[in-house]
Parts: structure tokens; C-alpha cells; sequence
């Protein structure tokens, strides 16, 4: 897990919405925040916990004092007040954003009354897109860092000490099993009764429908699709704005001497990045189509050694022959003579045996086709290995363009990090605007993804409801 960046909105004595506060990665991955007492420290390390877990250290004050004081004083009684944190982290070359909100209300006695807090999530996708996960998003932190865990990543100097005080070494233990996945085991089967029990209640609520009520659910439905779809063209033709006003302060900066070289660079750097992208998009579904192809391979080794030592049972019981042809067995009772220059005359004891091999040669169809067999179970090993091979070969290059996509991610915030920071006043000033499009740019696209995602479970929805309606 590779912390990214945290944002806060009226989080504690932090008043509107902060700046993005970048933490650092590379060779140089290690953020200072210093401060005054009283400055927000604390709150920022609290950021971190509350949004993961709602969870605070003991050295916060007053915790339950969630939004900001003076945005609550600013709006009229009964005005909500945002409150939330944003952070993004990267896990197993997978990019995050977790959104925790609640809201406060003052009430005519002048208390702030809070609503229940809510956790949002997207991930990023191979093409750049951002999705809401399939899973629930408390189910993929759990995974990631268990909440019994974070006390070892996030914590003051105070708390320290306490790891290592006597009567620890239970709570040690249990962590420790958290981290090995042993406790998922305890928590898949109360899952799984859950899910016995809502399945029930399901099965129940299918037997007596209620069409009036289907009928008004589908109608809302097919309003929020509606909307949803306007919303996605909107964000279509928004997108296309403001990459071609990107497009114009990058030529502007294109223009001017100092930074015409470093934005060719990111130009270029950029292509780069969206080679690899589409790159990994293409050897992933290579993947996909290997496993759905030949994947069979992995199940045929015990089978064919069953084969293998099968045919040489039948052969070692003579129970299939070596290559005798009835033809040629035909052919000597025809003639009455065998290849020694024996006379095979009818009723003697080498015309008997040489009719008892006819018997035998009778089966030479099955032993032709036993040994294609043979030959192509053999060479079903070789594709298992070859199988192997592909796979750790594709592998390897989806991990190297992991590692480049991560190099250029670094080269690129550099460049942008000089150009913010350049000299002349100009540059800084077009950096900026590049940067703040770029990031409503990402924005629009983690819309686009969220509601694409919601319009899907929706048609699903109406499908099913106009099924019902039909029947």
C-alpha cells in the first residue's frame, strides 16, 4: 500500500476545502509535516484513520467535534455542512480513491446535529478509467491493511510505548493471525450465512409480487437512466472542452523559451505512458484467452500417467499385440506355409498356432489407435510446459510495464514539480491551469466510470422488472 495523496473538507480546524497534500514517493518517499502546536498535525494523522476506519488516535481531543467550527457558524440554522476526507493510495499496481463524508447540521439550540458517514470508492482500470469495485469497499481495506493492524502504520510518538507494555502479546498474536488471513476463514462463514438468509428472504418475496409497486419502481429507474445517460453525454462533450483547452496552454507553453523543452519531454513521456497502458490492456487479454484456451493442461498430468501405465499393463499381459497385421496371418494359412518353411497343413499343431495369433491380430485397429493416443498424450505434456512458459512470459511483461508505467508516472510529476516552480511567472502560471484541468479531467472520468457502472445495474434492473411485468 503505497499512500498517494490527502485531502480535507472542513475536517476539524481545517476550514473549506484544503489544497492536495502530495505525499512523496520515489527514491525520495519520506513526507515531513512540521508545525506549530495546535497546527493540525494530529488532525492530519487522524485524517488517515478516520477516513479508512472512523477510527481516532488517544491524543485527539474531543473527536466526536468532527466539522469545522467556523463553517458551521457561517450557514443559518438547519443548513447542512460538508465534512469529508479524500485519500488515494496505490496496492498491487492498482490506484484508489477513498471518500469518507458526513454531514453537520446546527439545530435552533446552536448543537450540531451529524448524519451518518458514508464511504465511497473507485479504482482505476488498465485503460485509466475509474470504476466503483465490485466488492464492498470496508471488504477491500480489510484486505489490504485489517483494520486490527492500522494501530502499527498510523500512531503518534505516545503510542509507541504501548506496543511493547506488558500484557501485549495476546493482541500481538491476533494480528498477527489477521495478517496470515487465518480470521478470513471465521468471517467467510458468517458471510456465508448472511447470505443463506437473504437468499430466503428473497425466495419469499418472489412468490407474492406486488405489480403496482414494480411498475413504480421501473418508472424511477428508467428516470434515474435517463438522467444518468444526459449526465455521461454531458461529461462527453465537457471532456473534449477541456482537453482542447489543455491542448492550448500546452502549445503555449510550447512556445516559450525554458519550458518548450521540458513540456516536449512530458509530450513525449505521456505517449509513452499511454503506449504501456494500452499495452497492458492487450497482454492481459492475451492472458485471458490463454487461460480460456489451455488451461485444461493443468488437470491432464494425473490422467495421462493413469493412461501411460494402463497401455503398459495391456502390453505387458499381451493384451494388445505389437504390430501384427491380420493380412499377413491370412496370407499364410493361404498358402499353407509359414515364413520358417514350415508346412501349415489343416489340423497340425503349427496351423493352430498360427490361428490363435489371428485372434490377436484381430485387435491391431485398437492398438494402432492406442499409440496415436500415446503419442498425443505425450505431447500434451509438452503443452503444459509450454502453457507455464507463456503465461510467466506474459507476466513478466505485464510486471515490466507495471514498473515503467511507475517510472514515468515519477518523470512526469518531476517535470511538472519544475515547471510549477520555474522561474518566470508565465510558466508558472500555465503550469497551474494545466494541472487544475488535468485534475477536473480526472474528475469527470471517475464520473464517467461511476455512472457507467451505475446505468449497467440499472438496465439490469429494468430487465428484470419488465420480465416480471411480462409474466
Amino acid at each position: 500500500m503505497r499512500l498517494i495523496s490527502l485531502q480535507l473538507c472542513n475536517f476539524r480546524q481545517f476550514y473549506g476545502q484544503t489544497p492536495v497534500i502530495k505525499l512523496a514517493s520515489g527514491e525520495e518517499n519520506t513526507t515531513v509535516i512540521h508545525g506549530n502546536n495546535g497546527a493540525g498535525k494530529t488532525t492530519l494523522l487522524n485524517a488517515f484513520t478516520w477516513v479508512l476506519y472512523t477510527k481516532f488516535t488517544a491524543a485527539l481531543a474531543f473527536p466526536e467535534l468532527l466539522i469545522n467550527k467556523r463553517s458551521i457558524r457561517e450557514v443559518k440554522p438547519g443548513t447542512a455542512v460538508e465534512c469529508w476526507v479524500e485519500l488515494q493510495f496505490e496496492h498491487e499496481n492498482k490506484h484508489y480513491q477513498l471518500k469518507r463524508k458526513c454531514y453537520g447540521t446546527r439545530n435552533d439550540n446552536n448543537e450540531v446535529e451529524y448524519s451518518p458517514h458514508k464511504l465511497f470508492m473507485l479504482v482505476t482500470a488498465d485503460d485509466g478509467r475509474w470504476y466503483p469495485p465490485l466488492e464492498s469497499p470496508e471488504d477491500i481495506l480489510e484486505r489490504i491493511l485489517p483494520e486490527s493492524l492500522h494501530q502499527y502504520f498510523f500512531f503518534d510518538g505516545e503510542r509507541i510505548d504501548s506496543f511493547f507494555r506488558a500484557g501485549q502479546n495476546k493482541n500481538l498474536a491476533e494480528d498477527t493471525k489477521e495478517l496470515l488471513g487465518v480470521k478470513i476463514l471465521d468471517r467467510s462463514i458468517e458471510h456465508l450465512k448472511k447470505a443463506k438468509k437473504t437468499l430466503q428472504e428473497e425466495l419469499q418475496a418472489i412468490g407474492d409480487p406486488e405489480i403496482q409497486k414494480i411498475l413504480k419502481e421501473q418508472i424511477q429507474l428508467e428516470r434515474e437512466s435517463d438522467r444518468l445517460t444526459l449526465r455521461q453525454q454531458e461529461i462527453t462533450k465537457k471532456l473534449r472542452e477541456l482537453e482542447q483547452q489543455k491542448q492550448t496552454l500546452t502549445n503555449k507553453l510550447l512556445d516559450l523559451s525554458g519550458a518548450n523543452e521540458l513540456q516536449k519531454l512530458k509530450e513525449k513521456l505521456i505517449q509513452q505512458e499511454k503506449a504501456i497502458k494500452h499495452n497492458l490492456v492487450n497482454q492481459k487479454n492475451v492472458i485471458k484467452q490463454l487461460i480460456s484456451r489451455q488451461s485444461y493442461t493443468i488437470f491432464l498430468p494425473t490422467i495421462t500417467s493413469e493412461f501411460l501405465k494402463l497401455l503398459e499393463k495391456l502390453r505387458y499381459n499381451k493384451q494388445l499385440t505389437t504390430g501384427i497385421k491380420q493380412e499377413f496371418i491370412q496370407q499364410l494359412l493361404y498358402t499353407q506355409q509359414c515364413i520358417c518353411g514350415r508346412e501349415l497343413c489343416q489340423g497340425s499343431e503349427a496351423h493352430s498356432n498360427i490361428r490363435a495369433w489371428l485372434k490377436q491380430a484381430e485387435r491391431a485397429e485398437i492398438e494402432e489407435a492406442a499409440i496415436r493416443l500415446e503419442i498425443q498424450v505425450k505431447k500434451s505434456e509438452q503443452k503444459l510446459i509450454d502453457f507455464w512458459q507463456r503465461v510467466d512470459r506474459e507476466q513478466t511483461n505485464i510486471d515490466r510495464q507495471y514498473r515503467e508505467k511507475i517510472k514515468l508516472e515519477s518523470e512526469l510529476g518531476q517535470i511538472d514539480k519544475k515547471l510549477r516552480n520555474y522561474p518566470d511567472d508565465k510558466i508558472q502560471t500555465i503550469q497551474i491551469s494545466i494541472e487544475r484541468i488535468e485534475s477536473e479531467i480526472k474528475n469527470l472520468i471517475r464520473e464517467q466510470g461511476a455512472n457507467q457502472q451505475q446505468l449497467e445495474i440499472q438496465n439490469k434492473q429494468i430487465i428484470r422488472l419488465r420480465q416480471i411485468n411480462s409474466n
